[in-house]
């Protein structure tokens, strides 16, 4: 299960630069789905160099910028944050099957946080 992030610094850190991204590319303190879309721009980050909020869009809104703290918050952390009846923070190797959960649903990227959450157990 998910963790309240005022129980560790690192996890607080991370969630916050989270929520400052989706501030800056959208006006929105956590924009539904921040988690997804910062999760795949890490993954691609960490793959190419490069990172986007909405790659191939019209207006793909570079994050590049902002993925050597996420990363470095991400690892210090030890896990991600997602919105579930508030930012939560999820344990990486939770993290991870939620992830893969996520790409096996049929329904993918519209997969709710609940359902996962019931979906993967602790």
């Amino acid at each position: 299960m998910a963790a309240e992030l005022a129980h560790s610094p690192a996890a607080n850190a991370l969630g916050e630069h989270m929520s400052d991204i989706s501030q800056e590319v959208y006006a929105a303190g956590w924009m539904r789905g921040t988690e997804w879309v910062l999760w795949q721009a890490l993954t691609d980050w960490r793959a190419t160099g490069r990172a986007y909020w909405s790659p191939g869009s019209e207006f793909p809104g570079d994050i590049t910028e902002h993925m050597p703290e996420l990363d470095r918050l991400q690892k210090a952390a030890g896990g991600w944050v997602w919105w579930l009846d508030g930012m939560q923070f999820v344990p990486e190797d939770r993290w991870l099957r939620l992830v893969a959960v996520r790409e096996a649903s049929p329904w993918g990227w519209q997969t709710e946080n609940r359902e996962l959450d019931a979906a993967v157990t602790a």
